[in-house]
């Protein structure tokens, strides 16, 4: 799927960003009461300030920068500044933002991006790029002296520095620090590679630390490490190793729950994981029952069972253990994270549900995909596909609905995206046809124009058309507009 994204944010993609000059003084960090050995830092007077009366709070484009001009005195467009303003439409801060964006974090207990009700808001110094958290609604909002900031489920984790001179804090979503390294007794232990912490189901955080992987509560109490390796928890337990080829399973306080006996071990998927060992896979449930076992190559859980190649074929078997489809001639794709594959005939392209074996063939089609799809599962539940003309013109487009199998149809030279509200994390679709874009629910109710580099929050709509920045509810109502040059 093309993502859009109408506010820009450099967050290093858990690589962090040049250390800053860390000070030994001690400041109060949003509006955490605690004391924390972080450096303090002023904000900029015309930035977001704290407030309890804004209600919820949005980010707008502000206004152009441009280059210097060139030979021929011309200068162009390298960016832009952002602000915030509130659901009435009132600006709650100037453009003195070179990002913001909603803050999420990825579950693998349903495989998505989840929003948080926070907000990174990216400041460019002399040193850089530095970074800030707020509130959803403004409530709260820290100093802007982070390098760092990733999003866990219960909140944040605000990194400063690098290597040994690298400081960290814990926040909750209400803006309270949780801990610090030095109150979890982290101190030396902080790395580039701590930005690794991940949320779980567990209520753990799993930290990257310099000799393995600890586990810790909300509260900062260790609960066991340091391990090889721990994946994340699902169904109680997650993945974990004492080292290569020392592969097993634990629950949240380190206790083991598989002896580290495998080569590898699955995250738990719809209640089912994976024990490998010399290329045997077991497939075990919640309880830890093994259900079967095979001899395979390589295989792979999905929500629907499990793929697999091994006797020169391609299997698929549901979580039984019966065999649901056997390709010795590698002519069926499986379409990624569902329970379809699909194969090229002389009639079109065949889709096969591997669950109940219908098949269908798509008429003169020439292909099948998923909407976007996350490991194991599909937050969009359409399959989409095109036809096209002997010239290669699309001519129609089809979503088959994968829970019920209907087929709806559209025709001319369109296609199909999906787009999640980053407030709310909801999905919607949008057709585009000729360039032009309509918003739909995920039931195909049409909603408002919509444009490629359109963003949703909490069912309005932004976007950008060159000259001003504006903000629209479904149904057209103009939020909030401001112009750009």
């Amino acid at each position: 799927m093309k993502k859009t994204s109408l506010i820009p944010i450099i967050l290093a993609a858990a690589i962090l960003l040049c250390a800053c000059g860390a000070g030994n003084s001690s400041t109060t960090i949003g509006s955490a009461a605690e004391k924390t050995d972080l450096p303090s830092a002023d904000l900029h007077a015309a930035s977001l300030q704290a407030s309890g009366s804004y209600g919820s709070i949005y980010p707008y484009t502000g206004r152009a920068l441009y280059s210097l001009p060139d030979a021929s005195g011309q200068g162009f467009v390298t960016g832009y500044v952002y602000g915030m303003f509130d659901y009435l439409g009132n600006r709650v801060s100037d453009a003195v933002y070179s990002g913001i964006q909603r803050l999420s974090y990825y579950s693998t207990s349903n495989f998505s991006e989840l929003p948080l009700p926070l907000w990174v808001l990216e400041s460019q110094s002399e040193t850089g790029f530095k970074y800030a958290l707020a509130a959803a609604d403004g409530s709260f909002v820290t100093a802007p002296i982070y390098d760092s900031i990733y999003g866990i489920g219960c909140g944040a984790v605000a990194v400063i520095g690098t290597g040994a001179s690298a400081h960290f804090a814990v926040y909750d979503t209400l803006g309270n620090i949780l801990y610090t390294e030095s109150s979890a007794g982290l101190s030396g232990r902080v790395t580039e590679r701590t930005a690794f912490c991940i949320n779980s189901s567990a209520d753990r955080i799993i930290f990257e630390l310099s000799d393995g992987y600890d586990l810790f509560d909300l509260h900062g109490n260790h609960c066991s490490g340091p391990w090889y390796y721990v994946g994340e928890f699902n169904d109680g337990a997650a993945p974990a190793a004492l080292g290569p080829g020392q592969y097993g399973m634990i629950d949240p306080d380190g206790q083991l729950l598989i002896s580290m006996s495998y080569d590898y071990v699955s995250e738990f998927l719809n209640g089912h994981a994976l024990l490998e060992a010399d290329g045997y896979y077991r497939v075990i449930d919640r309880e830890m029952n093994i259900l079967f076992g095979l001899k395979a190559d390589y295989a792979s859980l999905n929500d629907y069972g499990i793929s697999c190649s091994h006797d020169a074929a391609w299997h698929f078997y549901d979580f039984n253990g019966t065999e649901l489809l056997n390709d010795r001639t590698y002519s069926w794709t499986g379409l990624y994270g569902t329970r379809f594959f699909t194969r090229s005939t002389d009639a079109g392209v065949a889709v096969i549900n591997v669950t109940n074996q219908f098949e269908t063939v798509l008429s003169g089609i020439h292909s099948v995909s998923p909407f976007y799809t996350m490991l194991g599962t599909a937050p969009v539940p359409y399959l989409q596909a095109s036809k096209t003309d002997n010239n290669g013109k699309v001519i129609a487009s089809y979503l088959l609905d994968q829970q019920l199998g209907t087929v709806y149809s559209f025709s001319g030279d369109c296609y199909w995206d999906a787009v999640q509200d980053k407030a709310s994390g909801e999905w919607y679709l949008v057709q585009y046809v000729n360039g032009e874009g309509l918003l739909y629910t995920i039931d195909l109710v049409p909603l408002c124009p919509f444009s490629y580099s359109g963003t949703i929050y909490d069912g309005m709509v932004f976007y950008t058309d060159g000259n001003s920045f504006t903000a629209r509810d479904f149904y057209g109502n103009q939020i909030f507009q401001t112009d750009l040059f």
